[in-house]
């Protein structure tokens, strides 16, 4: 693994979190009471400079063992963890994943996709998140609010009127990726 690098994330020049690039097991994880971590895939692309992650299977696992035993050793006490990665996968680590954390939902977060069509099986758009939680964290369902999805309906044009601006989300996310292509990227 690459040494782990850390970039500072500001908003309005406030510094209110942290990018880790590398093992977080490997040093002090930030105490926090919210982590992200979409791993590597473990599916033998090489990024250049001896970075690469095609780990044997053992050795994958035992690492996202540290990873995740580290956020939560240094989570706050009500705190949240959301891990992405292909179904399957979550699956196949599930012990790992729950080994400490508990699992608060399964998320699946859908995006349109124009490559990685095959004449065998149909296209993936979708990867898995799981909500992993320790202790009892805070919860706003409508922190993040979509769109309705039938605004000419009676009961949805009332909650308009009333100034409601959407729904709380679904356990399905349709969220556009951003790749390294992607204007959002550069």
């Amino acid at each position: 693994m690459a040494d782990l690098a850390k970039s500072v994330l500001k908003a309005d020049g406030e510094e209110i979190g942290f990018f880790w690039h590398g093992e977080v097991g490997q040093a002090d994880a930030p105490a926090a009471s919210l982590y992200i971590t979409d791993p590597p895939y473990n599916i033998g692309i090489n990024y250049g400079g001896g970075v690469s992650d095609k780990l044997g299977s053992e050795e994958y696992h035992e690492m996202l063992r540290r990873v995740l035993t580290k956020c939560y050793d240094n989570a706050a006490d009500d705190a949240h963890l959301f891990f992405i990665h292909y179904p399957e996968k979550i699956a196949e680590m599930w012990e790992i994943l729950t080994e400490k954390w508990e699992c608060r939902q399964w998320i699946s977060w859908v995006y349109p996709t124009n490559t990685g069509h095959s004449q065998r099986q149909w296209t993936r758009a979708h990867r898995a998140i799981i909500w992993l939680t320790k202790g009892d964290p805070y919860f706003h369902p409508r922190g993040v609010t979509q769109r309705f999805k039938n605004p000419s309906a009676k009961v949805v044009k009332e909650k308009v009127r009333q100034g409601v601006k959407g729904v709380a989300l679904y356990n399905w996310w349709e969220i556009p990726q951003v790749k390294n292509i992607s204007k959002e990227n550069r």
